[in-house]
């Protein structure tokens, strides 16, 4: 087993710290000296070990507390705390699971077509022997198909109009729709649906209208580009869910008619509220 790179003291005291903006402060004291560590496997601050890219700023945040300041790991740990299935779609090398996994009772369904993220995500699965986890080397779409993604790591996208200048290297993956994968693993509902697919958001809902008309997906907590906003707001509410703007006051119901900058959203089945 890999040996787990030893944290400076200071920082291993900090981040057990309630600081304001911890993250960015974080970052500023250790940063650099963490970016020139390359790729090591790493205690983050939950005390799960997963394998980091010390280079990646994204990653330095899973060492210094929750990814992406929290807000949205702890909507899905209290959506999960009893336990249930949670799916987990653009899960690259686990961001969101290092978080969920070890919750007792959980059962994550990981989707990551990237074979390289995929691989980086079994191999820290590997080290939990314990959790309820099966990946998936599908994209979730309208159906089911075969088609071309740009890889860019958490940024990698099925939409061929973005990056172009960046001439990023693309791998062919197949696309299956949730509805048919969820029927085949004998889920009966979902916990928590975690969609965050860079621009594609819209199809993989189109492929989950079933599980959605029937309101067996009871949150789904998903990042919405502008340019599928109304489409996907329109389907939701077709299927019986309204949206939110999750905030750190809680959920705030969502009215904007359009919106101009990718924006982090949630869904909830009106029965609900």
């Amino acid at each position: 087993m890999q040996t787990v790179t030893r944290l400076p003291v200071g920082l291993g005291l900090l981040r057990k710290l309630a600081l304001p903006k911890k993250l960015g402060l974080l970052e500023f004291l250790y940063g650099s000296a963490l970016a020139t560590r390359e790729i090591e496997w790493v205690q983050c601050s939950n005390g799960i070990t997963w394998k980091l890219d010390l280079r990646d700023p994204t990653h330095r945040w899973i060492v210094y507390g929750d990814y992406e300041g929290g807000i949205g790991i702890s909507f899905a740990k209290n959506a999960l705390k009893d336990g249930g299935v949670f799916v987990d779609s653009g899960s690259n090398i686990g961001q969101w699971l290092l978080y969920l996994g070890s919750i007792p009772n959980v059962r994550a369904l990981e989707f990551e077509p990237v074979e390289s993220q995929r691989l980086w995500l079994e191999e820290c699965l590997d080290r939990q022997t314990d959790w309820q986890c099966k990946t998936f080397p599908w994209a979730l779409g309208a159906k089911e198909s075969e088609t071309e993604i740009q890889c860019d790591g958490a940024r990698s996208t099925l939409r061929p109009d973005w990056y172009n200048i960046k001439n990023l290297h693309k791998q062919s993956i197949k696309i299956k729709r949730l509805d048919d994968i969820l029927e085949e693993e004998a889920v009966n509902h979902v916990e928590l649906w975690k969609l965050d697919v860079e621009g594609a958001e819209y199809d993989a809902l189109l492929g989950a209208t079933g599980y959605l008309a029937s309101q067996r997906i009871k949150r789904l907590y998903f990042e919405c580009h502008h340019s599928s906003y109304l489409l996907s707001k329109k389907l939701l509410f077709e299927c019986g869910y309204r949206l939110y703007d999750l905030t750190e006051s809680g959920l705030q119901l969502k009215i904007d008619e359009v919106i101009h900058a990718t924006q982090d959203l949630v869904a909830l089945p009106d029965r609900d509220f």
